[in-house]
């Protein structure tokens, strides 16, 4: 029998297999690519903590590079609907309205999985938010 995708769950250092992916604005990405890869898997376009995460990785993007660490996000919205959010990104955001990644091994579901553990810790996106 084979062994269900979503009983897998990535762990640092494990190897994927290579994949070509259609990016919103960086044209096809080779994955894996032979450096270290941050995988994010997000819910919608317009999801305000995802947004806030995703733009905290743009303003950090110089230190991932001195690291070596590529960022791919993916959305389970379409590529018209995720434009006006994140055609200005700088690493590639790949649409998935059809959520055909979110069942590759690792991806789950769930509220604290969909916020990611960094932005339900206390303080981990309350930086971000500007007092009036």
């Amino acid at each position: 029998m084979a062994e269900n995708v979503r009983s897998h769950r990535l762990r640092p250092g494990d190897i994927l297999a290579p994949s070509t992916l259609e990016t919103l604005c960086h044209g096809p990405l080779r994955i894996p690519s032979g450096g270290l890869l941050h995988l994010q898997f997000r819910r919608f376009a317009g999801c305000p903590v995802c947004n806030l995460h995703l733009r905290s990785f743009s303003q950090g993007r110089e230190q991932l590079a001195e690291a070596a660490v590529q960022t791919v996000a993916f959305f389970h919205s379409s590529a018209e609907t995720m434009r006006p959010y994140h055609a200005d990104l700088p690493f590639p955001v790949v649409p998935d309205p059809e959520r055909r990644r979110r069942g590759r091994p690792g991806a789950s579901s769930g509220a604290r999985r969909a916020a990611g553990a960094s932005d339900l810790h206390r303080g981990g996106w309350a930086p971000g938010i500007r007092r009036p």
